[in-house]
């Protein structure tokens, strides 16, 4: 094991530079360039702008602009932001704990619903309950989450005044969890939904194949009770592909919800990312994408570990 994950250590280098390489010019492809978000300023005359540029390098040729941002990273330095000129790791590191706050209890209701919901529709497959959880399953994988959060904010909050519609905490009040929850409701509502349907659906289809197989006939010829055929030797290994959606899905715990932050205002990860897109801050935009992509390298090698604890028979070489 320890020599497994060493060699995967050492090759998510190689991924990790690959990354940083094709989002730093895929960037600067963008229409407008990292100083965009200054042309419309009526006051900045060319050779403002020509310092400017001087000022944060981007006179230079795009390759030296990448090996010093390379070379600022590998020493832990992210960089400064084109708008305020703060560190981009502390623009990071602050926005955690908003997002964190959001995206661990949807997760956690997301596992909590969509495993029974699965495991329900596969043993009473085709029956109208099924039925039931597959429209609602539908229901929640189409349904647009910009147009569904925007929805509960204009009845719940706007109509009826129930909930707050936008930020984590109400301004000019202390820290309480009341307040706190209140602010959740809304956008973990929103984001349970889709993950509830589309995580239940793998489920209740690698269940299914999972209850045809010759273990889980012999384990019921011995007369073994339908639950413990189903809980206990069919849904160990059903859970497998469902561990590799949510490893793959776990970054997001840190990388927050871009569409979701943006619509209920919650100070996180995708806020910060939404707001830095429409100012060019090209600094922050690659801190991101790195801290994220870093996330999915140590998720996946998370999720091969948890394969050889359900599943014995694996083996890692």
């Amino acid at each position: 094991m320890g020599r497994y994950l060493a060699r995967r250590l050492i090759q998510a280098v190689p991924v990790l530079f690959i990354v940083s390489l094709i989002t730093f010019f895929v960037m600067h492809l963008m229409p407008g360039g990292p100083l965009a978000a200054y042309m419309n300023s009526p006051g900045l005359t060319a050779e403002g702008l020509a310092r400017l540029k001087h000022y944060f390098g981007l006179d230079r040729p795009l390759y030296v602009q990448y090996l010093s941002w390379l070379g600022e990273l590998v020493k832990g330095n992210l960089g400064t932001s084109f708008v305020n000129g703060q560190p981009v790791l502390g623009r990071i590191l602050e926005r955690i704990p908003a997002t964190l706050a959001l995206m661990l209890p949807s997760f956690l209701l997301s596992v909590i619903l969509a495993v029974p919901i699965g495991v329900v529709g596969a043993v009473r497959k085709y029956s109208w309950i099924d039925y039931l959880l597959t429209i609602f399953a539908y229901f929640g994988i189409a349904m647009p989450t910009f147009w569904f959060g925007i929805m509960l904010v204009i009845f719940f909050a706007v109509r009826l005044g129930w909930l707050p519609a936008q930020g984590w905490l109400t301004p000019g009040m202390g820290f309480s969890w009341t307040d706190l929850l209140r602010h959740l409701i809304l956008p973990m509502t929103v984001l349970a939904l889709y993950s509830v349907a589309s995580w239940s659906r793998y489920l209740r289809s690698s269940l299914l194949e999972t209850l045809g197989k010759d273990f889980v006939r012999t384990a019921r010829a011995k007369g073994l009770a339908e639950a413990t055929v189903v809980l206990r030797h069919a849904l160990r290994n059903a859970l497998i592909p469902l561990v590799t959606v949510l490893a793959m899905d776990m970054p997001t715990l840190f990388s927050g919800a871009l569409i979701t932050e943006t619509v209920f205002a919650w100070p996180g990860m995708g806020n910060l990312f939404y707001v830095s897109l429409t100012k060019r801050d090209y600094p922050v935009l690659m801190g991101i994408l790195v801290f994220v992509s870093f996330l999915v390298v140590v998720f996946n090698l998370l999720a091969d570990v948890l394969y050889g604890l359900l599943d014995p028979r694996i083996q890692y070489e």
